[in-house]
């Protein structure tokens, strides 16, 4: 658990693919990113103060629980327009991938489609929403109060895979030097733990490059 500002963020790692589910908590309530972590996980016992939920890119280890909060909850589901067509997909979602073949029912009222770099006020902060294609053409890279939430755009030491339908390695490489232009943020990627723009400008072998 680490905190800036007011903003408290608390990582949970799920058991599909080690992926991270991140709570973002202050006085105006709770954002989770990509829940790929039951909603009893988090609030066991507790009331939620749950103002919006947002995927970094629609694979299916990143929405994994997203059901279990859409049945409890009526907040919001902020996602990029690319990802639409890739909920209800297996092939596109790349559960088939492992053998899975899931599904996942949003809503169309509830979706907030990302079209390209835009600003949203949640929890009475300002949510940079970065279009950051490459490991899929629906990434998203959030940057709110100092934080950066990368998906599975940059990891520690390494960065997303593009060997998946609508991954371009090309494209990763522009997202890679868009996030490295935003000068040094914590980074709190998609799987694996935080690290930070600096680190990785020294230490990545893919940025090094």
């Amino acid at each position: 658990m680490s905190q800036a500002s007011n903003l408290k963020v608390s990582r949970y790692p799920s058991t599909i693919l080690h992926c991270n589910l991140y709570l973002l908590e202050n006085e105006e309530g709770e954002v989770v990113i990509d829940p790929a972590v039951p909603y009893h996980i988090l609030y066991e016992g507790r009331k939620d103060g749950l103002r919006a939920i947002i995927l970094t890119h629609c694979h299916f280890d990143h929405l994994y629980a997203i059901e279990s909060y859409l049945e409890r909850t009526s907040c919001p589901v902020y996602m990029h327009r690319n990802g639409i067509k890739k909920l209800e997909d297996p092939v596109l979602n790349e559960s088939a991938l492992m053998g899975m073949d899931m599904g996942f029912q949003v809503p169309e009222e509830r979706i907030v489609a990302i079209e390209s770099d835009c600003v949203h006020n949640l929890l009475g902060l300002d949510f940079l929403f970065l279009e950051t294609p490459g490991h899929s053409d629906c990434s998203l890279s959030i940057l709110v109060d100092g934080l950066l939430f990368s998906g599975d755009t940059l990891f520690k030491n390494t960065v997303g895979r593009t060997d998946l339908h609508t991954s371009d390695s090309g494209a990763l490489e522009r997202s890679l030097e868009k996030l490295l232009a935003l000068g040094n943020f914590p980074v709190y990627p998609g799987h694996s733990v935080p690290t930070s723009i600096d680190a990785e400008r020294r230490t990545n072998p893919y940025l090094r490059r």
